[in-house]
C-alpha cells in the first residue's frame, strides 16, 4: 500500500498485509491515478459467492472495467479486487458483501476508503476578480494596499500550504496573506485560495510576486508569479554642466539635464520663467538634455523640467541659472565735467556685470602714474571742489567671473574748474635774516587766468612780471607754471631784508569772476644762528625757486602747464595814488567775501 512519508509524500506498495482491518478501524488508502492496488475480503466459507460495493453502488466486471479490474480467490478462501490501473472512477469506500447459500447477503464487510489523488490544475493569480494571465502584471499604486489571489482548484486531498515570495531574494511575505479552503461538490474536489495584501511601494515595481503551491500529487511546488507593475508619480533629479557650485561664464557651454522617475514612464521638457523654450541655434532641446552652444547673459532666469502624465501635470522645483559676465561702463556716464571752483561735484560711474562689479576710483599722475583708492564707492564726491582737484579720474569696475579670471572695465572722467581765484601763501608767516635775501611766494589758481594781480607794497603796486628796476628794493618775479591745473607761482624777492620790510605783504588777484588775496606776515631778525630752522624760507642764491615747493602745498599738485603772465611795471607814485590803489583792492575784495556770504 501507499503511506505518507515525513515530508507527506505517499510511499507505493502493491500488497495489502499492511491494512488494518479489525475492529472499527476503517483502512484508508491513498493512491495516485495509474497506480496497481488490491483490494482484500476475507471469506467465512470458503467458495462462498462475494459482491464487491463502492460508495454502496454493486460494482459489475463488465467488459469496460474488465481490462483494469479483476478478483479472484485464493486457497485460503481470501477473495480479492486487482485493479491494475486506478482512476478517479475507484476512488471511495470499498465494501465487500459476503452471500449465502439462499442468495441473502450473508457479511458486509466495509474494507478499504481509497482515496484517489486529483492533482489540482495549475495554480494561478487573480486581481480585482481578473485573472492574471502569464505575461501580465499585477498592477498596483504607490503607497496603496494592493490585493491578489493565488488558487488551486481541482485538488484531491485539498491544498494545505502556499507559500508567498517577493523579489529577487524571495522574502517571505506569507504573513500578509490569508488561506481558504473550500469543498466543490460538483467537482468531487477542492479549491484552495490564499489571498495576498501588500503595501506597495515604487522599489517593489518590477518585482515578482511568487505563489508557491504544494500537493500531494506533485514532486516539487508549482510556482504561479507575476511581475508588479507600481504606478507612482514624477520625480525629479537635475544635473548641470558644469557642475553645480561652478560659475557659468558667458559663451562657455551649458548642458542642463532632467531624469524623471515615473510609472508610466514620462518625457521631460524644459521651460524658463514658466515659459516654454524653443531650439535654436544657442540652444538643443531632447531626451531630457538642454544644451546652450555658447550661453549668453539674457538665457539667465529660472528653469524647470516639466512633464504631462497620467497622473496630472508635475514639474521639478525651479533652478537659478546665472550667466557671469564682465563689467561695462553704462552709455550714461559723462566722460566731461564742468565744476565750479568752491561747490560740491559727484562723479559718477555705472556699470553692468554680473556679478555686481566692485568699484576704485583713481586719478592720474603726472607721468602717466595712476594713485589709487580715492573711494570704493560708484561715486567720487568732492566737496568743495578746488583747482587742485582739476584733472582726469579713472573709475575702475571689476568682478570675478569664476575662480581664476577676473575683468575690468574702465572709463575716464575729465574735470574741468572754473570760478573765482584762489590765492594762497606757501608761507604765510616768513622770518627775514636782516642783510639776507628773501623769497616771498604765492599759489595762484584761476580759471579763467587773473585779469589783474598785483604785490601791494606800501607806496608801490608792482606786477608780476614788472622790470627788475620797477621798484628800489623789491622784485616782482614773473608767473611760474605750477604743477596743479589753472594755477601758478607768484614770488616777490627781497634781494636784502631790511627792518622796514618787517610787516604784511598783500597780493591780490582778480577776474570776471571774483576776486581773492593773501597775506604773508614777515618778522625781521638781525642774527640766523636762533632760527636755523626757517632757513629754507629765507635763503637763495639764485631766483629760482626751490623744487620741493609741490611739497609745501596743502592739496595735491596735480601736472599740467600753464603759461607764465607779465605783470604791468607801474613807476613810483605819489603817496595818494599808491593809498588809492590799495584801498580800491581791499575794497574789492571785501565786496568779493560780502557777496560770498
Amino acid at each position: 500500500m501507499s503511506k505518507r512519508d515525513q515530508k507527506g509524500f505517499l510511499v507505493d506498495s502493491n500488497t495489502v498485509d499492511d491494512l488494518a482491518v479489525g475492529g472499527n478501524q476503517l483502512a484508508e488508502r491513498v493512491v495516485n491515478p495509474g497506480e496497481r492496488i488490491s483490494i482484500p475480503c476475507f471469506l467465512e466459507t470458503p467458495g462462498g459467492s462475494i459482491q464487491w460495493v463502492r460508495n454502496g453502488h454493486p460494482v459489475v466486471l463488465d467488459s469496460t472495467t474488465a481490462s483494469r479490474r479483476q478478483w479472484n480467490i485464493s486457497k485460503d478462501g481470501t477473495a480479492s479486487l486487482q485493479i491494475s490501473q486506478v482512476t478517479r472512477a475507484d476512488d471511495g469506500l470499498w465494501e465487500c458483501w459476503e452471500f449465502g447459500d439462499d442468495g441473502s447477503v450473508k457479511r458486509v464487510a466495509k474494507v478499504l476508503k481509497l482515496v484517489v489523488t486529483g492533482a489540482p490544475e495549475e495554480p494561478f493569480l487573480v486581481q480585482d476578480g481578473k485573472r492574471v494571465h502569464p505575461g501580465n502584471n499585477v498592477v498596483a499604486k504607490e503607497n496603496h494596499t494592493v490585493t491578489v489571489e493565488c488558487v488551486a482548484r481541482r485538488a484531491v486531498p485539498e491544498v494545505k500550504q502556499m507559500f508567498w515570495s517577493l523579489g529577487p531574494d524571495h522574502i517571505n511575505v506569507t504573513g500578509s496573506s490569508e488561506l481558504k479552503i473550500d469543498f466543490v461538490s460538483h467537482e468531487d474536489s477542492y479549491t484552495t485560495k490564499s489571498t495576498l495584501r501588500l503595501n506597495t511601494t515604487r522599489a517593489m515595481n518590477h518585482q515578482r510576486v511568487s505563489c508557491h503551491v504544494f500537493h500531494v500529487a506533485w514532486p516539487n511546488a508549482s510556482v504561479a508569479s507575476a511581475s508588479l507593475n507600481v504606478l507612482y508619480p514624477p520625480t525629479f533629479s537635475i544635473s548641470r554642466v558644469p557642475g553645480f557650485g561652478q560659475p557659468i561664464v558667458e559663451k562657455s557651454f551649458v548642458s542642463l539635464e532632467c531624469i524623471i522617475d515615473a510609472n508610466p514612464p514620462a518625457t521631460p521638457r524644459w521651460s524658463k520663467d514658466d515659459l516654454p523654450i524653443n531650439s535654436s541655434e544657442v540652444i538643443r532641446q531632447g531626451g531630457g538634455f538642454l544644451n546652450f552652444t555658447a550661453i549668453e547673459r539674457n538665457h539667465s532666469g529660472w528653469y524647470r523640467c516639466t512633464t504631462q502624465h497620467p497622473m496630472g501635470s508635475f514639474a521639478s522645483f525651479g533652478y537659478l541659472l546665472s550667466v557671469h559676465f564682465g563689467p561695462e561702463m553704462m552709455d550714461d556716464t559723462p566722460k566731461q565735467i564742468h565744476a565750479d571752483f568752491g561747490e560740491p561735484v559727484r562723479l559718477e560711474c555705472h556699470a553692468k556685470g554680473k556679478p555686481l562689479p566692485a568699484y576704485c576710483w583713481s586719478r592720474r599722475q603726472p607721468g602717466g602714474r595712476i594713485a589709487e583708492g580715492l573711494t570704493s564707492d560708484s561715486s567720487l564726491v568732492l566737496d568743495p571742489v578746488v583747482y587742485q582737484d582739476a584733472g582726469t579720474y579713472q573709475c575702475t569696475a571689476s568682478n570675478q567671473l569664476d575662480w581664476k579670471r577676473q575683468r575690468n572695465a574702465i572709463r575716464e572722467v575729465q574735470l574741468s574748474i572754473t570760478g573765482r581765484p584762489d590765492v594762497s601763501a606757501l608761507n604765510s608767516s616768513m622770518i627775514g635774516v636782516l642783510g639776507r635775501n628773501l623769497w616771498i611766494t604765492v599759489h595762484v589758481c584761476a580759471n579763467p587766468q587773473p585779469s589783474r594781480s598785483h604785490w601791494l607794497l606800501g607806496r608801490y603796486v608792482l606786477s608780476p612780471g614788472d622790470a627788475a628796476n620797477a621798484h628800489p628794493h623789491y622784485i616782482a618775479h614773473p608767473y611760474r607754471t605750477a604743477e596743479t591745473p589753472f594755477c601758478r607761482y607768484a614770488s616777490l624777492e627781497i634781494p636784502v631784508v631790511r627792518y622796514a620790510d618787517m610787516g604784511e605783504f598783500l597780493f591780490v588777484a582778480r577776474n570776471d569772476r571774483g576776486i581773492d588775496d593773501a597775506v604773508v606776515n614777515v618778522t625781521v631778525i638781525k642774527s640766523s644762528h636762533a632760527y636755523q630752522g626757517n632757513l629754507i624760507h629765507t635763503q637763495h642764491n639764485s631766483r629760482t625757486l626751490p623744487g620741493s615747493v609741490r611739497s609745501e602745498m596743502p592739496r595735491p599738485v596735480m601736472a599740467n602747464t600753464a603759461s607764465a603772465g607779465s605783470g604791468k611795471l607801474l613807476q613810483p607814485v605819489s603817496i595818494a595814488t599808491v593809498l588809492g590803489l590799495t584801498l580800491t583792492s581791499l575794497w574789492l575784495a571785501a565786496g568779493h567775501r560780502l557777496g560770498e556770504h
